[in-house]
């Protein structure tokens, strides 16, 4: 009676396992939103908070040059009092490149993003975007911690670039997020039918140690293979996703089209 018992205990465990593979996806899509926020996080981070400012090696060194010439004889007057007059604009334009460089880096992340890692990307941009901005109103509101001088107004000007463009790529690349739903959902298909059509073949009045232990390493197995698909398809870029959904769905307006085409030609 012990036997019979333990034994159905074992047999209810193993329907409880296969019957709850949906959590094994939701599991790996989970990891795959935390590696991406983990591996990118960091990265924006460095680069939205970093404390140089872009030209800081330049102004540095024509610092040391002044100080060195500084007591020279002969020196040209007229130019060092041009010099202050120039220097708004090239920190307005080093200001323009480098915003432009965190542009395409940003781009490039979102293009580069897998089906996993699209959601966490879109996540990222935006809550760094909204950080940025909720600090800028508390440095306008001159609070504690506010950052005053040139440098902290070259500093913000910065700033509030890295979060217009975060804010506005973030709202861009969000348009696509149900179109690479939809594509995930059509390779993820296939591979549910699989396990679905598994478990209605599964046997559930073994008694037997062997055939059980056979069954669960079956079962396994199985579970293994289709999760592995999953995380395979998690880690396919998402443009070739987009792309090839665009197409199919171009085929199936031309189609549509065609047929309303061939209806009139009927009808006249």
């Amino acid at each position: 009676e012990q036997l019979d018992a333990l034994g159905a205990l074992v047999l209810r465990w193993r329907k409880m396992e296969l019957h709850a593979w949906s959590r094994l996806f939701e599991c790996a899509a989970a990891q795959a939103r935390e590696k991406a926020l983990g591996r990118v996080w960091v990265l924006l981070f460095r680069v939205v908070h970093s404390s140089k400012l872009p030209g800081d090696a330049n102004r540095q060194g024509s610092s040391s040059a002044e100080s060195v010439d500084a007591g020279a004889e002969g020196a040209d007057k007229g130019e060092q009092e041009s010099a202050p007059l120039d220097a708004p604009q090239d920190e307005a334009q080093e200001r323009a490149e480098h915003l432009r460089d965190f542009f395409s880096v940003v781009e490039q992340l979102m293009l580069n993003s897998t089906a996993g890692a699209y959601e966490s990307h879109l996540q990222l941009l935006t809550t760094f975007a909204t950080q940025l901005r909720v600090e800028e109103e508390l440095t306008s509101a001159d609070l504690p911690g506010g950052e005053v001088g040139v440098d902290g107004e070259e500093r913000r000007k910065r700033r509030q670039g890295y979060a217009n463009i975060m804010h506005h790529l973030a709202g861009y690349y969000r348009q696509f997020r149900p179109q690479l739903e939809t594509a995930v959902a059509a390779q993820l298909g296939p591979i549910e039918q699989k396990l679905t059509d598994f478990i209605k073949l599964a046997q559930w009045s073994d008694r037997n140690y062997a055939a059980i232990k056979q069954s669960i390493e079956r079962s396994h197995a199985q579970l293994n293979r289709c999760v592995s698909q999953y995380k395979v398809l998690l880690e396919t870029p998402a443009a070739s996703l987009l792309t090839s959904t665009t197409g199919e769905a171009r085929e199936a307006s031309a189609a549509d089209d065609a047929r309303r085409a061939s209806a009139l030609l009927v009808s006249d």
